[in-house]
């Protein structure tokens, strides 16, 4: 485990939130808290980066996705960097404890993601196959729940 995911674990222990110490599927209410908690930093991102978000729905039901999203730099060059560097701290943060909220030891994953995305840039890029981390993990749980 990453000193970063050792201090949200601390964090979200002293908070009163599971950490799981295999992966798992949490409650709706926990993934409900993690999607918001990701979104509201990604906004803020966008704002203090001077990028205008708008939801697109044409009539559509209130339920939307990424699809529905257009983003829109305000061209005002008013960016604010300390607010990027606090984004920045804070999606690092609630990824990571979206992360120990399903149990998962993110260094190995990463590490795969990462070793995979360098293969993009050469011959025999073929997508990387997480399960055999997410199983080693968890032997005793299929890895889709």
């Amino acid at each position: 485990m990453s000193k970063l995911q050792d201090q949200v674990k601390e964090f979200m222990l002293a908070a009163g939130q599971e950490c799981p110490v295999n992966p798992t599927g949490p409650s709706g209410n926990t993934r409900i808290l993690r999607a918001k908690l990701i979104l509201e930093e990604a906004l803020e991102y966008c704002e203090a980066a001077g990028i205008d978000v708008f939801v697109n729905r044409s009539g559509e039901p209130a339920n939307f996705c990424l699809s529905d999203l257009d983003f829109y730099d305000t061209g005002k060059c008013n960016i604010d960097l300390v607010g990027v560097a606090d984004a920045a701290a804070d999606l690092l943060i609630v990824v990571q404890g979206m992360a120990l909220s399903f149990g998962f030891d993110t260094d190995p994953i990463v590490d795969a993601v990462h070793e995979n995305n360098i293969t993009k840039f050469i011959d025999g890029y073929k997508a990387v196959d997480l399960k055999p981390i997410v199983k080693s993990q968890n032997p005793d749980k299929d890895y889709l729940l």
